[in-house]
């Protein structure tokens, strides 16, 4: 009997959920031939058998999630698991190897010496019974941490309660995301308007927003910072790669543009159309859902106006744009009607000043007031 364990899926993904099973005990199958469709944090999978057989036993029900190399099916082969071709599916090449397919003796568990975590990380694992090769860490560099390793305990053998659903793919990892952020970061939250009277009805806002960010980071880098609290470390970074926060059915994920300092309007403009095709499509990779300087969420399209916006450590600043309207201004000693955008501005206080938000939210509001900016800076 072999087993077929979860292939890597690449891109550091380190699990999986079981959507559909195409097979069930008992058929008779062959190489290609799908077998499971599952659900990662950003796509569809469709796994395909790496050789011909008899399904003995499926590893998991739909709607369990599974980690990378724990059992998928065990098999009654036909031919030799190590003798087949690679398979491909839509998530790239699932290469046969003896570290995917290899038995590992019941209650054997292993740890790999290579894993960032600390003797105190290493021990709290041991007491929680969590595999940390199965944890991908979410501190600085990669570091596994002892809230990671508490979440991966909170979430084993996991039921809905009645009336309840599960949180899966993309919202689940929303929900892990927002809850690390709670813990993790210190938030204060300005707010003001921009007054955009001069703006064309179909002005590209999103654009606008993302051009005023990078102006503002000029203005005021310590924003458009990375901080590591536990070594009392930031990065301040030239570049300015801008999250920006996208809801989807699936839930919020936050795609990231990198180097928009080096992108014109009509480049910031492609470049938003391309992420929202992969969003949407959910083929977008890891690297652009990850390293965000600072964030941008324009949720003033679905309505709202001032908001307090949730920071997405290791970034320490997000802007949230609200929904325009009219406000009675006073603008040049003359009391008009303007057309305002309001603006809330949330940062980790641990690592900006109230002074330096001030002069960061300044220079933002200061941009979108121009009435012609062609950036970038």
């Amino acid at each position: 009997m072999g087993v077929f364990r979860l292939p890597d899926l690449g891109e550091g993904l380190v699990d999986a959920e079981i959507v559909i099973w195409h097979v069930k005990e008992g058929d008779e199958v062959v190489i290609d031939q799908i077998l499971v469709s599952v659900e990662t944090a950003k796509a569809l999978v469709d796994i395909p058998s790496p050789l011909n057989g008899r399904i003995i036993k499926l590893g998991a029900q739909v709607g369990a999630r599974i980690a990378t190399h724990d059992c998928l099916i065990e098999f009654q082969e036909t031919e030799s698991l190590n003798s087949q071709s690679p398979s491909s599916t839509v998530a790239g090449e699932l290469k046969s190897s003896d570290e995917v397919y290899r038995e590992v003796s019941p209650g054997k568990k292993t740890l790999n010496t290579q894993l960032k975590a600390t003797a105190l990380v290493r021990g709290l694992a041991l007491r929680l019974d969590v595999d940390l090769n199965q944890i991908a860490g979410t501190g600085p560099g990669g570091t596994i941490t002892s809230l990671d390793v508490e979440q991966a305990q909170s979430y084993k053998d996991l039921k809905p309660l009645p009336g309840y659903e599960s949180l899966r793919g993309t919202r689940r990892t929303m929900s892990e995301v927002m809850r690390q952020s709670l813990q993790a970061v210190v938030p204060a939250t300005l707010m003001d308007e921009a007054n955009v009277q001069h703006w064309p009805v179909h002005t590209d806002v999103t654009v606008r927003l993302i051009q005023a960010l990078v102006y503002a980071a000029s203005i005021e880098p310590a924003l458009n910072v990375w901080l590591d609290a536990e070594a009392a470390q930031r990065k301040i970074w030239r570049e300015v790669h801008v999250g920006v926060a996208w809801d989807t059915p699936h839930g919020l994920m936050v795609p990231v543009l990198h180097h928009a300092e080096k992108l014109d309007a009509d480049g910031l403009r492609a470049q938003l159309t391309i992420i929202k095709e992969q969003v949407l499509a959910r083929t977008i990779s890891r690297d652009d859902l990850q390293g965000a300087t600072v964030v941008l969420s324009n949720f003033g399209k679905f309505g709202g106006h001032f908001a307090t916006p949730v920071v997405l450590p290791p970034a320490v600043a997000i802007l949230a744009a609200g929904h325009w309207s009219n406000r009675v201004l006073s603008q040049d000693q003359t009391i008009g009607i303007y057309r305002c955008l309001p603006l809330s501005l949330t940062f980790d206080h641990r690592a900006v000043t109230g002074a330096e938000a001030a002069r960061f939210l300044a220079a933002v509001i200061q941009q979108l007031q121009d009435q012609v900016y062609t950036g970038p800076i």
